[in-house]
């Protein structure tokens, strides 16, 4: 009757699509948590219908050991009925039907749930995409570092009184949201707290499993070690243990796969399971760990060990660590594995130096390198079909356990070659100019090649003569105009440079002469690209059909281009699309007054240094980018977040060249003279019009990202504003009386 009194459950005449079973499971404070079972009808259930991979990267105790810091303050925030709190989309109520008989009435009754349903295979990813969501707006908007798993977020402060005020922000911020706080589970500013079952504390930097829950721990798994056959449910409550003491105990996950596997193979949930031979053997793996473990952990040191070095032949192998090694000999010193595979060889080598130097590594992660790629999937999976190697994969991760130290490894090649290392330096060398002056670069020298082979004359090195000619040849026979002669001159140092040969241009008297001429005959007078106006905005938004994604698309990539000063490439694609380089989905923050855009690659950006933020305002009016962006996300909803921002369909994305043919239709459609307007006219109109509005020139320098003056070239001057001033000017002197 809750959910029925709260809106959640909407009684409907018509039996909806899909009709799930209703289960209820009790809490811990007494109440019940109605669960759908989305697994059922079978073959026509909820999740029968789910296609995409379900998992999540969940924020969990590994991620806290990377953000803690030695006495940092901490706090917690649960929500209440979280799932509970998400409305689903209106064409979605027809797979989240219900029945149910009341009191007193004859005939069963049909429902619907508005709200994200308990037991849904989708369910817990949408909601751990939100609670990313909500942590990354308290990151970018107030600078304040949350972790969130599922409904329950944790805080972290360097003092008390941070600490206190990003709590209370992420408390606003959820209630702004429509999430309901569960207030008796708040707790903090605190140096010690219990997250996800496990004791946080930050003054002895460790983490711990409280003794009542480790003693409960402890029972469960005797209690298993006497049983041949379980319940699935009775499972699933041994995996949920296991998964939680995993959290704390190094090494424990590799002995929580085979319990996994079992678990996953059974079809139906009424059936019983079988236990194994491999399930007792980790079984006793946990019970023998948990008699030697007093609950708490260290906190591993965030810097990795990676200098752990080995390898392995046919004849023998060997380890060295930090000024200490060891050498064996198969045939002497192992012959049990003097006939085993190289693979079996690699491994037991890697074995060996954990065994030796395992004391060092207390508290530590440590990276192990190898040339193998069967050794590092061992090491990684922790498993092995190989007897010996599961053997030996068993008591590495004992060690793992006892030194509360994490193991991995990572492949690289065995060998190298000169050839290969120049390949590499080649490619390397590739990548030095971004994709755009590479080819503009490309062009130029292709000029230059292409004169020398005309007039038969060697490219390298170049002589005064053949420069000298090279400009006239641009000048009179190209008709470039002398920025573009500057331009293409450039390549000609590069070419010198590379080739370990000395720049022939600056100590060159008659080319700089030469130079002078040109300059003189020619001017140095640029033609600028036209500006955008908001005229030009309004007629191109009267001939737009915002109804369609493709038109939705293209206009808001023109108001992102004029509001942030941008080209329209820094939003369109050009080439294939790069989710590192190109705007994504999920780099569009809405926020309480618009949305923010991070770009983390522009023309200026290059290297990742920094990101570029553009502010997209709520407005009044058609020319509104917020509306036209809540537009856009709305006919596109359910698309990647790590996809392009903007499409013109099902996962096409809107290019550069799409945005030029559209500009140049829309502009010859209106009226309007397209050939000096280009992608860079949104930049100069955006600036020329703050300029109009009295926004001073180091302000316009600030949003467009200029660090130099170069922005006054941009700004289109306005003639009536300066017609008004000389007005004044003349108006201000003395008369002749």
């Amino acid at each position: 009757m809750c959910e029925l009194s709260n809106n959640n459950y909407v009684i409907t005449s018509v039996k909806p699509t899909i009709v799930s079973a209703l289960g209820a499971i009790p809490k811990i404070n007494s109440k019940v948590r109605l669960i759908h079972d989305a697994s059922r009808p079978l073959h026509l259930s909820v999740n029968d219908y789910v296609q995409s991979d379900c998992s999540c990267s969940y924020m969990d105790l590994r991620v806290v050991s990377k953000l803690i810091s030695q006495g940092c303050y901490l706090a917690k925030i649960d929500l209440s009925s979280a799932y509970r709190s998400v409305p689903i989309h209106r064409s979605n109520y027809q797979a989240t039907g219900l029945k149910w008989q009341f009191a007193n009435t004859s005939s069963s009754t049909y429902m619907y749930d508005t709200k994200l349903p308990f037991g849904a295979a989708k369910s817990p990813q949408i909601f751990q995409r939100l609670s990313s969501a909500v942590c990354r707006i308290l990151k970018k908007m107030y600078d304040y570092t949350a972790i969130a798993y599922l409904d329950d977020f944790l805080i972290f402060g360097k003092s008390f009184e941070e600490c206190s005020s990003a709590m209370h922000t992420l408390i606003n911020l959820l209630r702004q949201l429509g999430f309901a706080i569960n207030w008796s589970k708040v707790e903090g500013p605190s140096q010690q707290l219990v997250f996800l079952g496990v004791v946080v504390d930050s003054v002895s930097m460790t983490l711990a499993l409280p003794t009542l829950k480790l003693k409960d721990f402890s029972d469960l798994l005797t209690m298993f070690l006497k049983k041949k056959r379980v319940s699935v449910r009775q499972l699933e409550t041994l995996v949920g243990k296991l998964s939680w003491a995993s959290q704390v105990i190094c090494g424990g996950r590799t002995f929580l796969r085979r319990v996994l596997d079992l678990k996953n193979s059974v079809k139906e949930r009424h059936h019983k399971v079988l236990l194994t031979n491999a399930f007792f053997a980790d079984l006793q793996w946990w019970i023998l760990f948990m008699e030697t473990f007093n609950g708490t952990c260290q906190i591993q040191d965030p810097r990795p060990i990676s200098s752990l070095q080995t390898d392995a032949s046919s004849e023998g192998g060997g380890g060295f660590y930090n000024g200490d090694y060891f050498y064996i000999n198969w045939a002497l010193d192992l012959p049990v594995c003097a006939t085993e595979h190289i693979n079996v060889k690699e491994f037991v080598a890697i074995f060996l130096a954990v065994f030796r130097w395992c004391n060092n590594f207390l508290n530590k992660k440590v990276i192990i390198y190898s040339d193998n790629a069967s050794a590092v999937s061992w090491i990684n999976k922790g498993t092995s079909r190989n007897p010996l190697i599961q053997f030996m994969c068993r008591i590495l991760f004992w060690i793992s356990a006892m030194n509360n130290c994490a193991f991995s490894a990572r492949y690289i090649p065995g060998g190298f070659t000169v050839q290969m290392l120049q390949d590499q330096a080649s490619d390397l060398k590739r990548k030095a100019w971004a994709s755009s002056t590479a080819a503009t670069y490309r062009t130029h020298m292709k000029s230059y090649m292409d004169f020398c082979d005309q007039i038969s004359v060697p490219p390298l090195p170049a002589t005064s003569e053949t420069l000298q000619l090279y400009v006239t040849y641009l000048a009179k026979v190209k008709c470039f105009k002398f920025c573009s002669i500057q331009q293409y001159l450039n390549i000609i140092p590069h070419m010198h440079k590379l080739c370990d040969l000395p720049d022939p241009i600056p100590q060159d008297y008659q080319l700089k002469y030469l130079l002078m001429g040109v300059k003189r005959e020619l001017g140095t007078a640029q033609s600028p690209v036209d500006t955008v106006t908001p005229s030009h905005l309004l007629r191109i938004r009267s001939l737009l059909d915002c109804s369609s994604i493709a038109d939705l698309a293209f206009w808001c990539a023109c108001l992102i281009a004029f509001y942030g000063l941008l080209r329209p490439g820094n939003v369109a694609i050009t080439g294939r699309f790069e989710p590192s380089k190109h705007v994504r989905r999920i780099d569009l923050m809405p926020c309480s007054w618009g949305y923010l855009l991070c770009l983390r690659h522009t023309k200026t950006i290059q290297f990742r240094e920094r990101e570029l933020h553009v502010i997209l305002p709520h407005v009044n009016g058609v020319l509104c980018p917020a509306t036209a962006l809540q537009a856009y996300l709305h006919l596109t909803r359910g698309e990647d977040l790590l996809g392009p921002l903007l499409l013109t369909g099902t996962a096409s994305p809107l290019t550069y060249t799409i945005f030029r043919q559209k500009l140049h239709s829309i502009l010859n459609q209106a009226g309007i003279d397209d050939s000096n307007i280009k992608g860079h006219s949104f930049r100069r109109g955006g600036a020329t019009w703050l300029s109009h509005i009295g926004v001073p020139v180091e302000q316009i320098k600030v949003i467009g990202y200029w660090s130099s003056d170069a922005v006054q070239r941009y700004i289109d001057p306005h003639f009536f504003k300066l017609l008004d001033t000389m007005l004044h000017f003349g108006k201000s002197l003395p008369s002749d009386k």
